[in-house]
């Protein structure tokens, strides 16, 4: 500080003095008589002691070399605009030298065009108190060149140099005649000055700022204050070799760009110390390094004294290398004894990148992965971290080999991602010493293999030597604490960092590991230490957190390991691969890692930490139990696990499969392999059935297929036959899912098995009411077969019923499909009725509602005829009502006659389909096949021959006149049928009851969709075929209507037919699209006519037809005043009853 004073009270009485008068001109300008050039003063014998030189204005030619010798008190400085000194292209040699001089000052002058590549433009040597200001250096080759030179004040100056070797400034100080020394101190000042330098010569170095500090003598302050540094990549901005410890240099708000080095610093033991020891000390404050590579920071020390380094409130930020992107800090170990004190504060290492770079020794180096780093450690025994930043480093934000490193307040390890370590490496015998007040954050942090936040390589246990312990085996927590250790969790904090193996910790010792105080030879008290004791974990999934290399093989069971089961056990079929879940553990409580597991001698990599499948082939026919052992091969350092056992039974082949002599191996049965929807999996002995397919076996072994199963689950299912209900939907067991699981019975609605109660009956007077309002509905609403409205509706809702079990997606659409089962007289909402309700039962009931029905409106035609009120009230409509209901019912009856007289095949045996435990025509299947015989022969067969023949009676009787009162009875009946169609197309409802009879039948005896949905296209075809024509009805919207449904049902089948097309699973959110879409324009179609059939209520008509007259009377007379009305006119008729029909009645037949 007092060297600081005296250079300030030194240069301002320079300034005070050169601004009194120039004492000599240098000017090269002819017309100037009092001037010379610099030559001439120099070699003229004129005393230049206390003397101020004046370079005036313009250029100065310099084609020589100058030497000023053995003066004092010399000022040079430019007068004006900045005088230039210009070299000639042709001189190289051309230098200036002050050798052996005092209180020199050069101030205001620019040196251009000028090279020296041999030596410095401008060379001091033994000179004491130099000060330069304002000095411009624009030159190819070395600027400046300072030897032994004292007091040395640089500023506002600028160094702008290409095509260098050497250095821009080169600072020399060493030791020389003891006449000479004056001081036991000197100083080296820059401040406020620009270097620029490009160095365009292939394989060369150039150095921007370089001192070589050799000297024993005497101390060295440097001071280098606000220096701007901008250089290409093959320049180290600040290069300083020492081999003393005689100096302290401070940097202080340095701005660095590019490079190969930012700051370097080596300090070598070639000269040997005074007695005194004097630790040489750096300071770098409020600095920013920046784009160099390989180091932006290197500190290199290999002497035999010890240092001190500080670094504060400095940025170091993307900079390019490999070990030590950002700051490399590395001692010798033979030097270790000493001891360099480093501590950085406030310090930020950001975004600094992986290249290539070149080393000290400019040969490019190429470090492992596992090396590349922004802070790199070597060997530095003592290191303090405050308050220090490691944000998005590429390579571990701190590489530690054989290093202490203590850390202070809290720092922060943010978005680093390496090879092995993202946050922190650690090699050797290296610790991190945590004080009481530190904090280590590790966020976001990645390694690309192991350890996400620290990776650690080092022996992990020791052995303590000492009788007092009995040779306790003791392992060195990589953490150690303060000497009085304070509890709490915050030493550590990891959150979301991800590795591939040790997503937080990979090595080291973490737990039951002894903390040393001040890593002093004093074992702590406690001994006992845990990671988790002193760490808070966030958001940090799975089950590799804190692991290390293998030391344990564990069982898995569904991927959660079992690390405290010794002995497990498993089976295989013969011949067949068994596959062993296990994982390898390492690190605290049974993490997950990577290694080798041997299993039998044979060895398996693990490369996942995570539960990993072995497959080892188990190749014997017999059936007996193997020993398994499970060993960890690679086991970590003084680890010695005991294996582990499994004990493997070889089954016998399952159901379906055969043990082969060929193979030794459980191979198909051929009834299997033949089946296109069924896949054998012989590894596991399972089966793959897709579709709607059954598969199974009886209890005596037999096979059984269906390749249509109407309560099956339809994806593609997995199952061992032995457990073929795995396949059954709705709660249904047995053979086809036929049967109801035990406890179960049916529900009415659906084929749903529940456990229903018997409180349920009381839903008869429910179907009993819902009749009668059916029955009034159709009366009172005309909505008949004959008015022929809803005769394609119903074809359409009868045949989407028929072949509902097809459309998987139906049921999903609840107001849709209930809207259809109502229209074919079913329930269609799911409900119980009675508790353990069969398919017997079930079946038997169906025929009740339709009777039900038929019966209330033949009690209402025979009180029609007694009553002449109900006679008036009913009209007409009694037979068109009952030939409605007949109809509703037809398809109805004719599907529960197709159930009951659906059979199967298991095996020799003929049974009920609905009910595979059923024999045939037996038990109570016989019952029902009895009354559907019946009906089929008192009903069905006569019902559908009146439909069809009857037309051709009408036309014989032109020829043949026989029965003609039955003919008389029976032709209200047809009529109420064939009212709406032409005469030739009166045989159209009798065809559309064989078209249904024909589509029953081929989804009955099909045993798949492919079928039913090619015939109901085939037959929707024709008859959209024959509509388009010919009408056969004798209003065309009628005929229209019924080409819209059966447009209706060919989409249907369309989506039917995408739906199993190659036996692929069904999409069941598309196909509920699909149906959705055409069963919604049905409804909106129904809606149409039901407001149709409304609007022609004759009570409606007439509220119609009086507001139409009201509205034309408006219109025809306008309120008048009673002024104006005539006394004779009062009386006249104002309302005309004579108007003119708005719409003709819908049902008007053609002309034609």
């Amino acid at each position: 500080m007092q060297t600081m004073l005296l250079l300030s009270f030194l240069f301002s009485c320079f300034l005070t003095a050169s601004s009194s008068g120039c004492d000599y001109y240098v000017s090269d300008d002819p017309s100037c008589e009092s001037c010379h050039n610099l030559r001439y003063y120099v070699a003229a014998n004129i005393s230049l002691n206390n003397t101020l030189l004046c370079f005036k204005p313009g250029l100065h030619q310099l084609q020589e070399p100058i030497t000023i010798a053995n003066v004092t008190g010399l000022t040079i400085k430019g007068i004006g605009s900045s005088p230039q000194l210009v070299c000639s292209s042709e001189a190289f040699t051309v230098f200036i030298l002050f050798y052996s001089c005092d209180n020199i000052v050069i101030s205001n002058i620019e040196i251009k065009n000028c090279s020296s590549y041999n030596g410095s433009l401008v060379s001091f040597s033994h000179v004491t108190n130099l000060t330069i200001n304002n000095f411009s250096f624009f030159t190819n080759g070395s600027a400046l060149l300072l030897e032994n030179t004292f007091n040395v004040t640089i500023s506002g100056s600028t160094f702008q140099v290409t095509s260098l070797e050497s250095s821009s400034i080169n600072y020399t100080a060493h030791d020389t005649s003891l006449n000479f020394i004056r001081t036991n101190a000197t100083a080296f000042i820059i401040s406020n000055t620009t270097f620029l330098i490009n160095s365009t010569r292939n394989n060369t170095i150039a150095i921007g700022l370089q001192m070589k500090l050799d000297q024993s003598q005497y101390f060295v302050d440097v001071i280098l204050h606000s220096l701007s540094m901008v250089s290409d990549d093959h320049t180290y901005n600040i290069y300083i070799n020492a081999s003393t410890t005689k100096y302290n240099i401070l940097i202080d708000s340095l701005y660095s760009h590019g490079g190969i080095g930012g700051i370097i610093l080596t300090q070598n033991g070639c000269i040997l110390q005074s007695t005194v020891s004097i630790a040489g000390q750096m300071t770098i404050i409020n600095s920013f390094v920046t784009a160099s590579s390989p180091k932006a920071i290197a500190i290199v020390w290999d002497s035999f004294s010890d240092g001190v380094i500080h670094i504060n409130s400095t940025v170091l930020y993307s900079n390019f290398g490999q070990l030590g992107s950002a700051i490399y800090i590395g001692q010798q170990k033979s030097f270790n004894q000493f001891v360099l004190n480093i501590s950085l504060t406030n310090v930020t290492i950001r975004e600094n990148k992986i290249v290539m770079g070149r080393s000290l020794s400019q040969n490019r180096l190429e470090f492992k992965e596992t090396f590349q780093s922004a802070v790199a450690l070597i060997f530095v025994s003592s290191i303090k971290f405050t308050d220090c930043w490691f944000i998005g480093n590429q390579g571990s934000g701190l590489f530690i080999f054989n290093s202490l490193v203590t850390f202070r307040g809290a720092n922060h390890f943010v978005g680093n991602s390496g090879h092995s370590g993202g946050g922190v490496a650690m090699y050797g015998n290296s610790f991190l010493l945590l004080k009481h007040d530190s904090m280590l954050n590790f966020t976001n942090n990645h390694a690309n293999q192991a350890g996400g936040a620290v990776f650690i390589s080092q022996i992990v246990l020791e052995i303590f030597n000492s009788s007092y312990y009995n040779d306790l085996i003791l392992g060195y927590c990589f953490f150690q604490l303060q000497d009085s250790y304070v509890q709490r969790s915050q030493y550590f904090f990891f959150k979301n960092n991800t590795a591939r193996v040790g997503s937080i910790i990979y090595g080291g010792t973490t737990s039951h590991c002894n903390v040393y105080c001040n890593v002093s030879n004093q074992i702590n008290g406690d001994n006992d230490f845990n990671i988790y004791d002193v760490s808070t974990i966030e958001n940090q999934p799975g089950n590799s957190l804190i692991t290390s290399d293998a030391r344990d093989v564990c069982f898995c069971f569904n991927d959660i390991p079992q690390c405290d089961d010794t002995v497990s056990y498993a089976s295989v079929f013969p011949g067949n691969p068994l596959n062993i879940s296990v994982v390898v553990t390492g690190g605290v409580n049974d993490n997950a890692t990577t290694g080798i597991v041997e299993l039998n001698s044979a060895a398996h990599v693990l490369a996942k930490a995570e539960c990993t499948t072995i497959l080892q082939t188990v190749d014997t026919s017999s059936y007996t139990t193997l020993e398994l052992v499970l060993s960890v091969s690679n086991s970590e350092t003084n680890f010695d696990a005991a294996p582990k056992y499994l004990f493997v039974t070889i089954e016998q082949c399952p159901l379906g499969y055969h043990l082969s002599n060929k193979t030794q191996k459980c191979e198909c049965d051929f009834d299997w392999r033949n089946d296109a929807s069924v896949t054998c999996n012989e590894l596991n002995g399972t089966f793959t059935r897709s579709g709607l397919t059954w598969i199974g076996m009886t209890d005596n072994n037999c096979t059984v297929i269906s390749q249509f199963c109407e309560y099956c689950k339809f994806p593609t299912i997995n199952l061992y036959l032995n457990d073929s209900d795995e396949q059954c939907g709705l709660n249904r067991t047995g053979i086809y899912c036929g049967e109801c699981a035990q406890g179960l019975g049916l529900m009415l609605g659906s084929n749903r098995c529940k456990n229903c109660s018997n409180g349920y009956i009381a839903l008869t007077a429910v179907f009993a009411l819902a009749g009668v309002v059916l029955v009034i509905f159709i009366i009172l609403m005309n909505l008949t077969v004959t008015v022929g409205v809803i005769n394609g509706f119903l074809f359409f809702a009868n045949v989407v019923k028929m072949y509902q079990p097809l459309f998987i997606g139906l049921n999903d659409i609840p107001v849709l499909s209930q809207f259809i089962s109502w229209v074919n007289l079913d329930l269609g909402i799911e409900t119980c009725f009675f508790a353990g309700m069969n398919a017997c039962v079930k079946s038997g009931l169906q025929f009740i509602f339709p009777f039900y029905v038929w019966f209330l409106i033949l009690i209402i035609i025979f009180l029609s005829r007694k009553f002449s009120r109900l006679s008036r009230l009913i009209g007409n409509n009694a037979v068109p009502v009952l030939c409605t209901l007949i109809l509703l019912s037809y398809t109805k009856l004719l599907r529960n006659i197709v159930d009951i007289f659906s059979y199967s095949r298991v095996c020799s045996h003929i049974v009920w389909y609905n009910n595979p435990r059923v024999q045939y025509c037996t038990g109570c299947h016989l019952p029902l096949f009895i009354t559907a015989l019946s009906m089929i022969i008192i009903l069905f067969v006569p019902y559908t021959l009146f439909l069809l023949f009857f037309p051709l009676w009408e036309l014989c009787r032109s020829k043949w006149s026989f029965g003609t009162t039955f003919y008389l009875k029976l032709k209200p009946f047809f009529d109420a049928y064939a009212g709406p169609h032409k005469d030739y197309f009166r045989i159209w409802p009798g065809l559309l009851v064989l078209v249904r009879i024909v589509l029953a039948i081929a989804f009955a005896i099909s045993e798949g969709p492919s079928i039913p949905a090619f015939t109901m296209m085939i037959v929707t075809s024709i008859l959209i075929l024959i509509l388009s024509f010919r009408s056969v009805y004798k209003n065309s919207k009628l005929h229209n209507l019924d080409i819209c449904y059966l447009l209706c049902l060919i989409g249907l089948v369309f989506v039917l037919d995408d739906d199993y097309s190659n036996n692929i699973q069904l999409q069941v959110e598309e196909a509920v699209i699909g149906e959705a879409v055409i069963l919604s324009l049905s409804f909106i179609g129904f809606l149409g006519i039901l407001a149709y059939h409304v609007y022609n209520l004759q009570w409606i008509r007439d509220c119609f037809q009086k507001a139409r007259k009201s509205r034309m009377l408006v219109l025809k007379n306008p309120i008048v005043n009673d002024d104006d009305i005539e006394p004779e006119s009062v009386t006249t008729t104002v309302v005309k009853t004579d108007y003119s029909e708005l719409r003709e009645p819908l049902l008007d037949t053609d002309s034609h």
